[in-house]
């Protein structure tokens, strides 16, 4: 085993042909303080991958933590005859989804496996993935997904998670409904693909979703999925949490929009600060709730629309400051019209998931502001090359 082992030749091993039950493969483990995870992941890896699959198999587990796993993966290896390599980061960049793409750099083999090394994923369903990458279909990607005919997602801590996780799967699928097309569950962080059908230089990871990264990015990769039964959590605490959510955001609406909608959505998601303080302060000097709550309102606009001039458009500002924000002004207001549209959703359509049909209007109010200001409030103008055309 190797610690920080350095990256290896780009050209991957091609191994067997498609059709080969025994292709070489690299399974890429990306873990942040897994370390009571590793001895049972690798027991598994083993007896399932090599022993009842016959497969020809590296392990690479990418690091970001700070426990004792090299130490602890150094000395369970010797058991096993599998090459498995610790490659502890110096920077965390792109949280897991960095992770990942740098273990793909280093993977020797074509074929690559993806999985969590929080035994969620059961090493068990490896073979499976690699079959179905390697069963003369022309497979680039096959994902192991929860919601097919087969899966669960039992393993899921909560009744929350389960509907976070399915309310952005939705989202997802929404927003790159052709590219998503193939796969019912966009979040999955449990897949095979083939690394000389993936463009690495194109992935811009962030945070835990590297999956849809890549679907996003790589239109012609022909997909198919499995079912995963995804267990419970046996050791460790899970690193979902609100960073990672804000990450998942951002990361969507940057593929799907660019940077300059993803800098709009962090502004905007900045707003919610003085929008509290705002309704702390007013019903702390006496004011009703709902007078707070509307002049909150107005005081997060002024915010975002600061925010807007100086981070996200600086480039792209003419004409007489007060004519952009009432612009912006208008623009914002729009928000407003969610309500009447989650009662149509909720109660005339009769979609009985309030909290979805919330984060749905949310979306497309979200979109429906950051096309106003980019059509209108800050639109480009052609003479004199007037605005910069950088994102």
């Amino acid at each position: 085993m190797r610690d920080g082992a350095a990256a290896r030749p780009t050209t991957p091993a091609t191994g067997t042909e498609a059709g080969d039950l025994r292709p070489p493969v690299s399974v890429i483990i990306p873990t942040h303080n897994e370390a009571a995870n590793a001895p049972a992941l690798l027991q598994r890896l083993h007896d399932s991958a090599v022993v009842t699959h016959g497969l020809d198999c590296e392990v690479i587990f990418v690091d970001d933590g700070f426990d004792h796993l090299p130490a602890v993966v150094e000395c369970e290896a010797r058991r096993y005859p599998m090459p498995v390599i610790v490659h502890r980061r110096g920077s965390p960049a792109g949280g897991l989804g960095g992770a990942v793409v740098d273990g793909i750099r280093q993977a020797r083999h074509d074929l690559v496996v993806i999985m969590d090394g929080d035994l969620q994923h059961p090493p068990e369903r490896v073979g499976d993935l690699v079959r179905a990458v390697t069963d003369g279909d022309g497979h680039d990607l096959v994902v192991a997904s929860r919601y097919v005919d087969g899966g669960t997602s039992e393993g899921l801590s909560s009744g929350m998670r389960g509907l976070v996780s399915r309310a952005t799967g939705a989202v997802s699928k929404a927003m790159f409904p052709r590219r998503l097309q193939a796969i019912t569950d966009p979040m999955s962080g449990f897949f095979a693909a083939r690394r000389s059908c993936l463009d690495l230089d194109a992935l811009r990871p962030s945070g835990f979703k590297i999956l849809l990264e890549i679907a996003a990015r790589s239109p012609k990769l022909r997909i198919r999925e499995v079912p995963l039964q995804f267990a419970e959590r046996v050791r460790g605490e899970s690193h979902a949490g609100l960073i990672e959510g804000l990450r998942f955001i951002k990361q969507l609406v940057r593929l799907r929009l660019g940077n300059r909608a993803a800098a709009f959505m962090l502004v905007g998601l900045s707003g919610v600060l003085p929008n509290l303080a705002t309704i702390y302060a007013l019903t702390q000097a006496g004011v009703g709730y709902l007078a707070a709550s509307v002049l909150a309102v107005q005081v997060a606009i002024v915010w975002n629309f600061l925010g807007a001039e100086l981070f996200v458009w600086r480039h792209r500002r003419s004409g007489r400051a007060v004519r952009r924000f009432a612009w912006f002004v208008a623009a914002g207001e729009t928000d407003l019209l969610r309500i009447p549209f989650v009662y149509l959703i909720v109660e005339v359509l009769g979609f009985r998931h309030s909290v979805l049909a919330t984060l749905f209007t949310i979306v497309c109010a979200f979109l429906l502001r950051f096309t106003l200001a980019e059509k209108i409030v800050y639109r480009r103008r052609a003479a004199h090359g007037a605005y910069s055309r950088r994102k």
